[in-house]
C-alpha cells in the first residue's frame, strides 16, 4: 500500500512534541541531524527539486487544512518496517520485541496517551487554542504482503508472510540517499550507527513511495527495559521520543527554532525563538 504522509491532515499534537523534544534532542551535545542531511541532499538537483515540489504540496496543504478545520477522517494507518542492518538473525526475538515497543511509545505520542501527558496539561495554557492527542494515526509494524523479487520470492529469506516486518542484516538504501525501492510504501526506520552525536535524522518531507527512511540511532531506539545487545537507550533518551522527533520531520515539519526571532516555522501555535533550549 502506497500513502501519500500529505493526507496526515491534524498536525497540531506533533508541534508541541516536536518543541518540547528540543531540550531532550540536543542534551548532552546528542542532536537532530536533520538539517546537515538535508544539505546533504539538496546538493542533488534531482533531489532538491523534490523537496521544493513537498514544500509547495505541503503549503497548499496547510492551508486546506485551516479552511476546513473541522473536517474529520477515517483513522489513517500506516505500515512500518523496521531495519537493522547491523544486528545478528539470532537476537530477533529481542529485536521485534524492541522495535514493537518503540511503535508503541510513538502511537502512545500521537494519541495523547503517553505516561507523561501531566505534563502537557500543567503547561497547556502556555499554548492556547492548541489540542492533545487529535492525531488519528495509527503506525503499525506490516506483517503480510511483504516485498518480493522478481521470482515472487521475500526479498528478506528471514521473513515469512504472517512475521513482522523487521529486517535483521539487510542491507536497506541506495548509497547515502537513504532509500530501498523495494521498500516503497512502507514508513521505515532504519537503526543504525549514525556517529556518537547524532541521536538521528529525517528527510525533512518523507517519501514513502519511494522508500525513505527515517534514522535512529543505535543507543536511540525503544525504551528503558527494551534493549537488546548493541541496542540500549539510556537516559535522558530512553523514553523512545527520537523517533517522535524524526517522525514530525518526514511530515515536513520544521524546528520551531530557526536562529531568528524574525522567523519562524510557520505554525501559529509556537513562538518565534531564535534557539533551541536544553535541560
Amino acid at each position: 500500500m502506497r500513502l501519500n504522509l500529505l493526507a496526515v491532515r491534524y498536525f497540531i499534537p506533533i508541534f508541541f512534541v516536536i518543541i518540547s523534544c528540543c531540550s531532550t534532542l540536543n542534551a548532552q551535545g546528542r542532536t537532530c541531524g536533520m538539517e546537515a542531511f538535508m544539505e546533504s541532499l539538496k546538493q542533488d538537483p534531482v533531489r532538491l527539486k523534490e523537496y521544493n515540489s513537498n514544500q509547495r504540496r505541503f503549503k497548499a496543504e496547510k492551508l486546506s487544512v485551516r479552511l476546513n478545520a473541522s473536517q474529520q477522517m477515517n483513522t489513517l494507518f500506516i505500515p512500518v518496517a523496521i531495519h537493522f542492518p547491523e544486528a545478528d538473525e539470532a537476537d530477533r526475538a529481542c529485536l521485534e520485541a524492541l522495535a514493537q515497543d518503540q511503535i508503541d511509545r510513538v502511537n502512545a505520542d500521537y494519541q495523547g496517551v503517553n505516561d507523561d501527558i501531566s505534563n502537557w496539561n500543567t503547561n497547556s495554557d502556555l499554548y492556547p487554542n492548541t489540542l492533545s492527542g487529535f492525531l488519528d494515526v495509527q503506525f503499525c509494524i506490516a506483517t503480510q504482503n511483504h516485498p518480493v523479487d522478481a521470482a515472487g520470492n521475500i526479498i528478506d529469506p528471514d521473513l515469512v508472510e504472517g512475521g513482522r516486518a523487521v529486517t535483521i542484516g539487510y542491507g536497506f538504501e541506495e548509497g547515502t540517499n537513504e532509500r530501498d525501492p523495494n521498500w516503497a510504501g512502507y514508513l521505515n526506520i532504519l537503526v543504525k550507527d549514525s556517529g556518537a552525536t547524532e541521536l538521528g535524522h529525517s528527510p525533512l518531507g518523507g517519501n514513502i513511495a519511494a522508500g525513505a527512511c527515517v534514522v535512529l540511532n543505535t543507543f536511540a531506539i525503544g525504551s528503558t527495559g527494551s534493549g537488546c545487545a548493541g541496542y540500549t537507550s539510556s537516559a535522558p533518551y530512553n523514553l523512545g521520543r527520537t523517533l517522535t522527533h524524526e517522525l514530525g520531520h518526514f511530515f515536513t515539519l520544521e524546528h520551531t527554532f530557526s536562529g531568528s526571532c524574525a522567523t519562524d516555522d510557520g505554525f501559529t501555535d509556537t513562538p518565534n525563538i531564535s534557539s533551541a533550549n536544553y535541560s
